[in-house]
């Protein structure tokens, strides 16, 4: 499996999933009803298009199959590089995988976690591991982390993994010329859904 290299310290795993299925994805995406992504503030989920701009919908069926399939590849080499990210519990429950499309000028604009370990939103607060795959080239339109400093390429194929924490602050970059596709989800804590 081919991979990206980044920073050791950054704790941002990538490495590349099946390009055919990458396309696959991206093509059934487009055929897909989607709606207006939302941001969770608190228990609420709301439409806020100056924190986030995207048009999202679930990846399920034999497709949802096969992205676990090759998301579980680099899962296993991320755990490897980094091993005491197993030690702190049993984790692994998918909360949801979702497809997100940035039109020109949209994206995550804002700094945010995946989970900030405050307010009352029980499914937030289990997040442990986040992914995220690009399903196209964006030449200025990847994703950026502030307190690793790093920026990281949209390239087609790429699964990112990192902690959901507070650590691993990140925004999208916004591109004004292009369209931007990707897969994301999270990985919780087993033990704690209910």
């Amino acid at each position: 499996m081919k991979e990206i290299l980044l920073p050791k310290n950054s704790f941002i795993g990538g490495s590349f999933i099946n390009l055919d299925l990458t396309e696959e994805i991206l093509q059934k995406f487009k055929l897909m009803p989607k709606e207006d992504g939302v941001v969770y503030h608190g228990e609420n989920r709301i439409i806020n298009k100056k924190e986030k701009d995207s048009f999202d919908c679930f990846l399920e069926g034999e497709l949802l199959k096969k992205y676990f399939d090759e998301l579980n590849k680099s899962l296993k080499k991320y755990l490897i590089t980094y091993p005491d990210m197993n030690e702190v519990g049993k984790f692994g429950n998918v909360e949801d995988v979702v497809l997100q499309h940035y039109k020109p000028g949209g994206g995550f604009k804002v700094w945010h976690c995946e989970n900030d370990f405050i307010g009352s939103n029980k499914k937030i607060n289990q997040r442990y591991l986040v992914f995220m795959t690009y399903l196209n080239d964006v030449a200025d339109g990847g994703t950026e982390f502030k307190q690793q400093e790093l920026y990281v390429p949209a390239i087609k194929g790429l699964t990112l993994i990192w902690p959901a924490w507070p650590t691993h602050y990140h925004k999208g970059v916004i591109t004004k010329k292009f369209d931007k596709y990707i897969v994301t989800g999270w990985l919780s804590f087993v033990d704690l859904i209910s």
